[in-house]
């Protein structure tokens, strides 16, 4: 709808970084210009830090991974990355790191996945699908004097659950949940009479 692109510029001059998130098509077409591996995939289509977080599993675990499938599509292999890496940057830079930091996690994350497709390539279809990164596997990677604060996150995020979101965007009519109307970004459809079958 045109009367939300608006909001959507005014969002993204808030930060470098909120332009970066709200910008996912023109980075697409830098990258279509640029040279490829000429393997393409379904891309995740929007990767960036803020599509990552911590949810719970059927299974009632806590895992980290991406959280939001809203703009996937198929392209070249590195895409996907190169974003991820892009927004790690001005992330951090953003966010008070210096150029040497962000650095650093770059070529962390870039070790990483390395070793990890490598690993992935070798494993039955089975086993990889259940693959996860664990509290414990998140834990690993942050110093001493920052536990207590993890702990805390996660205390916090282990209390939430679905039904709270549910109870915020919708309300009770009757027996039936009915989704709150909070113009101009949720309404519901009105259909014209030229518009009905």
């Amino acid at each position: 709808m045109k009367s939300l692109i608006p909001i959507r510029y005014e969002r993204m001059l808030q930060s470098p970084f909120a332009f970066y998130r709200g910008g996912a098509a023109i980075m697409a077409q830098d990258l279509a210009y640029q040279p490829t591996t000429d393997i393409t995939v379904q891309l995740f289509g929007d990767m960036h830090v803020s599509n990552f977080g911590l949810f719970g599993t059927a299974e009632h675990r806590l895992v980290f991974g991406i959280n939001d499938f809203d703009e996937t599509l198929s392209g070249s292999l590195e895409w996907d990355l190169k974003r991820l890496l892009a927004s790690v940057v001005i992330a951090c830079e953003s966010n008070g790191g210096n150029k040497s930091l962000s650095q650093k996690i770059v070529m962390r994350i870039c070790a990483e996945y390395q070793k990890r497709m490598l690993q992935y390539a070798k494993m039955p279809y089975l086993d990889l699908a259940q693959q996860f990164i664990s509290e414990s596997d998140i834990r690993k990677n942050f110093c001493k004097e920052h536990q207590k604060q993890i702990d805390a996150y996660f205390k916090d995020i282990k209390g939430q659950s679905n039904i709270q979101v549910l109870q915020t965007l919708t309300t009770l009519v009757g027996k039936h949940r009915k989704i709150i109307n909070k113009p101009p970004l949720i309404e519901h459809f009105k259909k014209t009479l030229m518009e009905c079958p």
